[in-house]
């Protein structure tokens, strides 16, 4: 315990002091007496810092860092190296004999910056080597853009043209004149590029250098010019006329004229005629200074009121002197409105709303006429007159419905409020609609001048609080087609041929057959008319045809029988003979036949065009069978194949 004890001889006076200010139970109130303070012996304050001398400090601080020799001499290498290097290359490049570069190559094109569209025009290359030796195996080559032509012929696309040059020596310069044709759109711009590549002594290397020389078409060698109606009227027709005019100083050859159409647009004629797919294309030929071409096109275009739409007109050089335009010369876009009338009218026939209905002779056509009322204002006091004409007519035939009526000293059919129901007032929006039948004659010369029947429309009225009227009219007609009458049959006994085997046919024994063709025609004449058939099962061709000049020709691969007429004429088979042609074809039935009635010749089918009408007449006929009723021979079961 006494070993633990702190000595308090060995704690300083001021530490026995402290305690005995802070402890609750030794406090003791200080005596009156004041007591010295004496230093304590063996307790001594250092007389300066313990720290060595600032010199010291500071010499530490110049201590040189560790050094590194080798990154030093490499440094100092690479710092030399780079000196060396562009010394060098200051010497070469300033001082050098053999020294080239694509620096020191020009090239100079001169030529006027604005040209004429189809008009020649000449270009000076000049190429100047500027180095200290000389240049190898020189190509010279132009490339031109896309249009330009042969100055020798303007037929003739000119793309590229290349030269090889002799060697071109130090500071030599050498110069050629290049002639061309240029072709575009007033205001574009042409680039045309110079490209020389070379090789150097001693070395494979091709070097390159180019420029481009930019022009502009100054003026277009042709000018498009459109007459047209500001707006039109929805489903009326309108004209619209194209004129091109030569402007160039040379002869533009091959010159085409396109049209884009707008949607709606449908072109009834046009004048010249309009070629290609579409439509649409005019090949105007070559075109001499001052020449001018015009286009009348006529049509019409449907739309919603305020609609407008576009047509774009493009004239251009053909490629290859077809209709498709290998470089534009010109174009040209006009605007058409599309109003909507105030009265919508139409007619209808049979359902068919075009300008021209076929029909044969003597067929009943009814006819649908309607008008709606497009104005926010009542439409008052409407009038309708339907009136027919031609020499095809057959007067007796024409009906009114819906309280019309017909006058057959004009043939005329009338619709007012007098004799129709509410045919006083066409309310905004409301649509009226009457109708009306009739036929043609049913026995019309063959071959008249007149086999069509005109309809014309023409509705007039009031809008309420107007002063001025609105009439509208709306024209169809009916052309009398041709029909084409065909008889196919099959003999025995019968025809130019002589036939064997065994009636009614016998299984697995051979029979042989004459089918006979007969063609009858009776308005207007039919061309590319023909006649095809296919052979029935274990049917053979057997090569016999009548008359001689009959053209029947056997497709083997296909099994076809194919009867080429050329032209069958108007009144074919009533006022004149028929057309007619005989075959002759050999059947051996089968064990799986008996009991059956064979074809000898089916899928036949007529085709030809009317000439009148324009119209493709097709026909088809049942087949023939071995049913031999037209020959005196037949006897009911002739036609069944027996074992």
């Amino acid at each position: 315990m006494s070993e633990n004890k702190p000595n308090n001889n060995l704690r300083s006076k001021i530490e026995r002091l402290s305690e005995k200010l802070y402890s609750r139970t030794r406090y003791q109130a200080p005596a009156d007496e004041r007591e010295s303070i004496t230093p304590a012996s063996g307790e001594t304050a250092p007389s300066g810092w313990q720290s060595p001398p600032v010199d010291d400090l500071l010499m530490a601080d110049r201590r040189a860092p560790e050094q590194y020799p080798l990154m030093r001499k490499i440094f100092v290498v690479a710092l030399l190296f780079c000196i060396c290097a562009a010394l060098a290359a200051a010497l070469i490049y300033f001082k050098g004999d053999n020294f080239i570069s694509t620096k020191n190559l020009d090239i100079d094109v001169e030529g006027p910056v604005t040209v004429s569209a189809g008009s020649p025009v000449e270009l000076q290359v000049t190429i100047t080597n500027k180095n200290n030796a000389p240049l190898d195996t020189v190509n010279l080559k132009v490339i031109y853009p896309e249009g330009t032509r042969s100055a020798e012929d303007t037929t003739k696309s000119l793309t590229f043209t290349k030269e090889v040059l002799e060697a071109l020596g130090a500071g030599d310069k050498v110069t050629r004149t290049e002639k061309a044709v240029f072709f575009g759109s007033e205001g574009e711009q042409k680039n045309v590029r110079v490209s020389v590549d070379y090789r150097v002594k001693g070395s494979n290397a091709i070097f390159t250098k180019e420029k481009v020389f930019e022009l502009t078409i100054g003026s277009a060698p042709v000018s498009i010019s459109v007459t047209r109606p500001d707006s039109v009227t929805s489903g009326e027709q309108f004209t619209a006329i194209v004129s091109v005019v030569a402007n160039s100083e040379e002869i533009l050859k091959d010159v085409v004229l396109r049209a884009e159409y707008p949607y709606g647009w449908s072109l009834k004629s046009a004048s010249p005629p309009a070629v290609g797919d579409g439509k649409n294309a005019w090949p105007l030929g070559d075109l001499s200074p001052g020449d001018r071409k015009v286009i009348t096109l006529n049509g019409m275009i449907t739309g919603e009121d305020n609609d407008e739409r576009t047509f774009r007109f493009f004239v251009g050089v053909g490629k290859g002197g077809g209709i498709s335009l290998d470089t534009v010369l010109s174009q040209e876009s006009v605007v058409v409105a599309i109003r909507r009338p105030s009265i919508d009218l139409s007619m209808k026939l049979n359902g068919d709303s075009g300008d021209t209905y076929s029909a044969p002779a003597g067929k009943q056509i009814q006819a649908v006429v309607s008008f709606k009322n497009n104005m926010s204002a009542n439409f008052q006091n409407p009038q309708l007159e339907v009136k027919l004409s031609g020499a095809a007519l057959d007067r007796g035939s024409v009906t009114a419905q819906n309280g019309g009526f017909y006058n057959s000293s004009s043939n005329s059919i009338f619709w007012n409020q007098s004799n129709s129901d509410n045919f006083s007032t066409i309310s905004p929006g409301d649509t009226k609609t009457v109708s009306f039948s009739f036929s043609s004659l049913a026995n019309l010369p063959a071959g008249s001048s007149n086999q069509k029947i005109d309809i014309s429309a023409s509705l007039t009225g009031r809008p309420q609080d107007s002063g001025s009227s609105i009439t509208l009219s709306e024209l169809r007609s009916v052309k009398i087609a041709s029909e084409v009458a065909l008889t196919s049959k099959s003999l025995y006994s019968r025809g130019p041929f002589t036939n064997t085997g065994l009636i009614p046919p016998k299984a697995e024994k051979e029979t042989t057959y004459t089918v006979d063709l007969i063609l009858g025609n009776t308005q207007n004449d039919i061309t590319d008319a023909k006649v095809t058939g296919t052979l029935g099962a274990n049917v053979k061709w057997t090569g016999q045809t009548s008359p001689s000049g009959a053209e029947v020709v056997y497709d083997d691969s296909t099994r076809t029988v194919t009867w080429n007429v050329g032209t069958l004429p108007s009144g074919a088979g009533f006022s004149t003979p028929g057309k007619e042609a005989f075959i002759k074809l050999s059947l051996t039935p089968s064990l799986g036949q008996v009991g059956a009635v064979p074809i000898l010749l089916g899928s036949i089918v007529f085709t030809g065009t009317d000439t009148f009408t324009h119209n493709t007449v097709r026909l088809t006929n049942q087949a023939v069978t071995t049913r031999i009723s037209s020959d005196p021979r037949y006897v009911q079961g002739d036609e069944t194949v027996v074992k």
